[in-house]
């Protein structure tokens, strides 16, 4: 027999509450949108989507009998009666005849307080902020009745509530359908309003993802995505306020005990739906909760949505890159290190959440050591190795067919700051030479992610196998390990410094087969001047030592942007305006998307500006360059000798090739401050 979805959230007394997706048999329904059985394949799956000429009881006191899932139910039942007891603005709470009739006065009318305590919650906090960020329901929906049904049942002791997607369906398509737009809540729980605010807050988020994605635009979701929205809806509707106690503070310690579950990969589990939480929050708080509701209207699934919709909201980084710095920032929580790696929810903060038990430890004798792990896709790894020698090389090698890989090392210092380096793979091959191990820098963390899968995710994808061996560098021996700064711009002129081992005076360099003079530091340091690049990309550096050559294909990398592109850094609100190696800042008001974000690095290979004139004619007034600050005022740059203020002005760091030409709109809006005076 076919199988019906089912989305069921489960208490713990320890824990304020977890949730687990369960499937029952014996009925004809779908699965996250996938028709099975009834319809049959050649029946329309959007053919229901007009709504039905039903009238349901909205009378307090009116009973009626509903189809419920034997699995859940206490009873084992398929059938119970229940009567309409609360009516809210936006919901029917029915209660289950049998469990209300065998209560007390007492506990009946606690029932009855707490229902309609959690109606007032749901039809003034639930329903307007989850449909301000999701969308709205099938309003009115099949049942022509724009109110949620409502239905509290004993259900199994586990089970706090759940969601079927056959609800949604006419009967004449799937005969145990309820035909209303409904969720089922444990009669046990009732009168405890946290758990129960937060059970609705969630499974109210299904109702609406049924709609917009499958009925809407005739679209799967994968589970994984679905669920971190609905886990995200109870910080939408604002229960994730306080630490202690919270919904978000039960996820939160379920993902450190065992952080290393793909979010991708889904059995149902709390690591499961841990692991969904903490990376809806870290994509929100650093992309807004935009990303998530565009991925939910649109047609694209699963990450492919995830990418979509950053590339709507002018972002350029994708669910690859965030799943790494989402990773890193578990681990690291430190805005020091950069933005990227750290929460913007004030909850989640490092005293709060941060990885304190890394995956793996493995310590470094100081001749060789050689390890291997094997991991899910998009699951996190946080190996930590430590020695006492002065410098190591990892290399990683992947053992697995079809496995694409990604890797940064956390470097930790003894100072207690971090750096995060990148480790470059060519072909899922790579190596890295980590400096003053065991003297400033206390230990490294390996980070990889494998990133093979993409879509059609089940409940058990296949693992990737890496290879680690560690080994002594012999500062004689000539190798790069390293670039820094690790991007430049393609018009070159910017001063890099490589390190790695057996540097020496004399030797050769060159840097995209161009020959490049270096200036010689130290055995383990070098630098150079970039030059320029035909294109943006990695490019080769190799040096060479009587004879003897060593090359990196991957430490350096070329960069450059489209004239007039609008540019931030990843977490920063300033945007940019590029003009060849340059960026202005645009102050005068907030730009047209498309903004591209860029990492701070990336930002970094550009010169700021901040000269404007307008275009120029015989008019001398438009040969006049102003200077623009940041609360939007212009200073007009002149000397005190004009005839040779020009050269004066590139005396001081002036740069023709930085003005931007602007219209007179523009600067009129500018005021008009006090002139820079050049002497």
């Amino acid at each position: 027999m076919t199988r019906m979805s089912k989305r069921i959230i489960v208490y713990s007394a320890s824990l304020l509450s977890w949730v687990f997706i369960f499937y029952a048999h014996d009925a004809g329904a779908t699965v996250l949108g996938d028709i099975h059985g009834a319809p049959p394949d050649s029946q329309s799956r959007v053919a229901f989507t007009r709504a039905m000429s039903v009238v349901w009881a909205a009378t307090v006191g009116d009973q009626v009998v509903f189809n419920v899932d034997k699995s859940f139910d206490a009873q084992g039942r398929t059938q119970l009666t229940a009567t309409l007891r609360t009516v809210g603005a936006k919901s029917y709470f029915y209660v289950e005849n049998d469990y209300f009739s065998g209560l007390s006065a007492q506990a009946q009318a606690d029932v009855l307080s707490g229902i309609q305590t959690v109606a007032n919650e749901f039809d003034n906090n639930i329903y307007p902020k989850e449909t301000a960020v999701f969308g709205t329901p099938w309003e009115p929906g099949i049942d022509n009745d724009a109110r949620i049904t409502i239905l509290v049942s004993r259900l199994v002791s586990n089970a706090g509530g759940y969601f079927r997607t056959d609800d949604e369906y006419p009967k004449n398509l799937v005969a145990t359908s309820n035909e209303r737009e409904m969720v089922f809540v444990n009669a046990a729980n009732i009168t405890n309003i946290t758990s129960t605010k937060n059970f609705l807050a969630h499974e109210f988020q299904h109702l609406i993802s049924f709609y917009q994605k499958v009925k809407l635009r005739d679209a799967d979701d994968d589970v994984w995505l679905n669920e971190a929205r609905s886990e995200y809806a109870t910080t939408v509707a604002g229960y994730n306020t306080t630490w202690n106690g919270s919904y978000l503070q039960s996820r939160a310690l379920s993902f450190l005990s065992n952080p290393t579950d793909s979010i991708t990969e889904w059995k149902n589990s709390t690591e499961d739906y841990a692991g969904v939480t903490m990376f809806a929050h870290y994509l929100a708080d650093h992309y807004g909760s935009a990303v998530i509701t565009r991925s939910l209207q649109r047609a694209e699934q699963g990450i492919a949505s995830i990418d979509a919709a950053l590339a709507e909201l002018g972002y350029s980084d994708r669910f690859a890159d965030i799943v790494q710095n989402w990773e890193i920032a578990s681990y690291i929580n430190s805005a020091a290190t950069g933005t990227k790696y750290a929460y913007k929810n004030a909850l989640l903060g490092p005293s709060n959440f941060k990885i304190s038990q890394v995956t793996s430890t493995y310590n470094f004798p100081g001749t060789s050591l050689v390890f291997g792990e094997s991991m899910k896709d998009w699951a996190g790894r946080w190996n930590k190795i430590q020695g006492t020698t002065a410098s190591m090389k990892l290399a990683m090698t992947s053992v697995s067919s079809g496995a694409v890989f990604r890797a940064a090392v956390i470097v930790a210092n003894k100072n207690g700051t971090y750096e995060v380096r990148s480790f470059p793979l060519v072909n899922n091959q790579g190596e890295l030479v980590i400096s003053g191990v065991g003297t400033t820098v206390d230990h490294v963390v390996f980070v990889p992610t494998a990133q093979a899968k993409t879509a059609n995710f089940t409940n058990s994808e296949p693992t990737r196998t890496y290879n680690m061996a560690v080994s002594f560098v012999d500062a004689s021996a000539l190798s790069i390990s390293s670039a820094a700064p690790a991007v430049v711009h393609v018009s070159g002129g910017a001063v890099v410094t490589l390190s790695g081992s057996g540097f020496v005076q004399g030797m050769t360099l060159t840097v995209g087969g161009v020959s490049t003079t270096p200036v010689v530091s130290s055995a383990t340091s070098l630098s150079f001047t970039a030059p320029a690049a035909t294109g943006s990309g990695f490019t080769c550096i190799s040096v060479t030592v009587s004879g003897t050559s060593s090359q990196n294909c991957a430490a350096l990398r070329y960069i450059s942007f489209a004239e007039g592109s609008l540019v931030r850094a990843q977490g920063d609100t300033k945007v940019w305006i590029v003009k060849g190696k340059w960026r202005r800042h645009i102050v005068n008001s907030p730009p047209p998307p498309p903004v591209q974000d860029i990492s701070q690095n990336e930002l970094d290979t550009l010169s700021m500006s901040a000269w404007v004139r307008i275009p120029i004619t015989v008019d001398p007034l438009t040969w006049r360059v102003y200077e623009v600050n940041g609360d939007a005022s212009k200073h007009w740059i002149t000397c005190a000798d004009p005839d040779n203020c020009a050269s004066t002005w590139l005396s001081r760091g002036g740069n023709p090739d930085g003005i931007y030409t602007i219209n007179q709109s523009e600067m009129n809006y500018y005021t008009t401050g006090v002139n820079v005076f050049l002497q």
